[in-house]
């Protein structure tokens, strides 16, 4: 569960990284 967990988080935060890069980039 905590594996999942983490890789979910990552995930989210990897997702969240790209939408704000992606708006200040572009």
């Amino acid at each position: 569960a905590y594996k999942l967990s983490k890789r979910k988080a990552d995930d989210v935060l990897k997702m969240l990284h790209t939408m704000l890069f992606g708006r200040r980039g572009k």
